[in-house]
């Protein structure tokens, strides 16, 4: 599967680190997509950049990506409240 990227656990660690400090609004709000943008861009590995990058430039570009290993938050939000793992 093409789409299907698998990360290494050092991405896997520079991922967990790289979100900690955000929180996640349901609403996409401009300010939270830009806070997302600048985090992904000074902190995700080259591999990952590269792979979303090429999506703009190429003419059949993927609809979607599986990702494997991707690191999980340790509270889990819930529609009407907070459930800790």
């Amino acid at each position: 599967m093409e789409n299907k990227i698998i990360l290494l656990s050092e991405e896997r660690t520079i991922l967990k680190q790289s979100l900690e400090g955000l929180s996640y609004d349901p609403s996409g709000n401009c300010n939270y997509i830009q806070q997302l943008r600048k985090t992904a861009y000074q902190n995700f590995p080259d591999r990952l950049l590269d792979i979303f990058a090429n999506q703009k430039s190429i003419d059949r570009a993927s609809p979607y990506f599986v990702f494997d290993h991707l690191p999980t938050d340790e509270i889990i939000a819930a529609p009407f409240g907070v459930c800790e793992d």
